[in-house]
């Protein structure tokens, strides 16, 4: 499977757990607050899950260190 294959596959999925169902392609990309060049969709978070464990997809900027 190529990579933008799997990324599409992601982006048009849904994220299935407890008694939530999210689209993905609904959820937003949110800046690192650390790391510039850095996005993250948080697919489960932390907040969710009263701290044990979170799911983010990143995202790189092309060229950023």
């Amino acid at each position: 499977m190529e990579k933008d294959n799997l990324m599409e596959i992601i982006e048009k999925g849904k994220i299935e757990y407890l008694d939530k169902s999210i689209d993905v392609n609904k959820l937003i990309w949110n800046d690192h607050p650390s790391y510039a060049g850095v996005s993250l969709k948080h697919l489960v978070s932390g907040q969710e899950t009263e701290g044990r464990f979170n799911v983010a997809w990143l995202e790189l900027t092309p060229g950023m260190k």
